[in-house]
């Protein structure tokens, strides 16, 4: 199964992006029962001079080219949610929390079954 996480790269280590649709970059995980391992790590495709909404789509068709099957996020706007539910890919939000967020953590609460599926879209201000 391929999960895709918007990321944000510190020290060569990537953590959960505070923002779905303006994550400067998504990693593509490749999940077999409790092992995984990062397959590509691309670009917003959507620059980040371009204000307001509008992103869901251009990054909902960067997952659905790439073969992901869910999404792991802290949240994701209604565009982006409807897109990538349109897809049939799965949401899954970890629970917010302050500092940074290792993917290893969301892929390990992912893996255990300790994530809710998202049913609607959810924002954190």
């Amino acid at each position: 199964m391929i999960i895709v996480i918007p990321v944000v790269e510190s020290n060569g280590k990537y953590y959960l992006s505070p923002h779905f649709g303006k994550a400067p970059k998504y990693a593509f995980i490749e999940v077999k029962g409790k092992e995984f391992n990062i397959v590509d790590v691309v670009n917003n495709p959507v620059p980040p001079s371009i204000e307001g909404g509008g992103r869901g789509r251009a990054i909902a068709d960067l997952i659905i080219s790439k073969g992901a099957e869910a999404v792991i996020a802290l949240e994701v706007g209604p565009g982006a949610f409807r897109f990538l539910k349109e897809a049939n890919i799965r949401i899954y939000y970890y629970p917010p929390r302050r500092g940074l967020i290792p993917i290893e953590d969301a892929l390990d609460a992912f893996i255990n079954g300790k994530l809710e599926e998202g049913l609607e879209p959810r924002e954190i201000d």
